[in-house]
């Protein structure tokens, strides 16, 4: 059985929402092939992901309640769990996020570094921003 390789599309995409969710991400024991962009649920799509295959990841998810995002539910240890499946050894994972400021710090990002090193991730390095705004 051969790979099939997901569609790509031709034309500017004015929304993400309008893309199709690809369900087949791979067809073959020996060779992946995850080339594309997806939209799906991240937890759910990361379980139909081969162990080990993916290079780099680089994201800015939600934390500490800054903003609306209307129904999203945030599952940060689900997410960090699938994340450790797929990622390759020696692969690497950027996670932007930062602690919420307006009456103290949450210490979010320290606490999900934590997790991160907890469940098997060897952590290399942290940023942290200061502005003067």
């Amino acid at each position: 059985m051969g790979v099939t390789k997901p569609k790509t599309q031709k034309h500017k995409i004015k929304s993400l929402a309008n893309l199709q969710l690809k369900k087949t991400v791979y067809e073959s024991q020996n060779n992946v092939n995850l080339e594309g962009l997806y939209t799906a649920d991240c937890v759910d799509f990361m379980t139909t992901m081969p162990d080990k295959c993916v290079d780099l990841v680089v994201t800015s998810p939600p934390y500490d309640n800054l903003r609306d995002y209307k129904g999203y539910s945030f599952e940060f240890e689900r997410i960090a769990n699938g994340l450790f499946k797929v990622i390759k050894e020696g692969g690497v994972l950027v996670w932007v996020v930062g602690d919420k400021i307006n009456g103290g710090r949450s210490l979010t990002s320290f606490r999900q570094g934590i997790y991160f090193q907890e469940i098997g991730f060897k952590f290399k390095n942290t940023r942290r921003l200061y502005s003067g705004f």
